[in-house]
């Protein structure tokens, strides 16, 4: 289930507000500094748990941008995972987490991601069990 960032993301403080756009297809940094935006893709209304979560990432700048995300599943006993990925410039890339196999342990889950100047997130989603 892929849901598109406009609908899922917002800045994550209010000093991140003048650099993020929300567009129809994406969440982007149109700043000249980095801003951190926050994610939460709605639950499976049947209570699936993913296998695997994916952030859809994207590049409008003219030089290779580096982007760090962390995920943060289940809200009473949370788990955090922190990856980071190179997007070249006019690129998209999928950031993957997997639960090595098995399913996590909660269908509730959100992201931080720290956006350098020109990049974005077109869509998160999930892949259930």
């Amino acid at each position: 289930m892929n849901t598109l960032a406009a609908g899922a993301c917002k800045s994550a403080l209010p000093v991140y507000d003048g650099l993020i756009r929300t567009r129809p297809l994406a969440v982007q940094n149109e700043g000249t500094s980095s801003a951190f935006v926050s994610c939460a893709q709605p639950a499976d209304p049947f209570g699936t748990r993913p296998r695997y979560i994916l952030i859809y990432l994207i590049n409008q700048g003219s030089t290779a941008r580096t982007l760090s995300c962390t995920l943060v599943v289940g809200s009473t006993s949370p788990s955090y995972s922190t990856k980071s990925l190179t997007v070249l410039p006019g690129m998209a890339r999928e950031m993957e987490f997997a639960s090595g196999g098995v399913l996590y342990s909660s269908g509730l889950h959100a992201f931080s991601c720290n956006l350098p100047p020109g990049t974005g997130i077109r869509e998160v989603g999930s892949i259930g069990g």
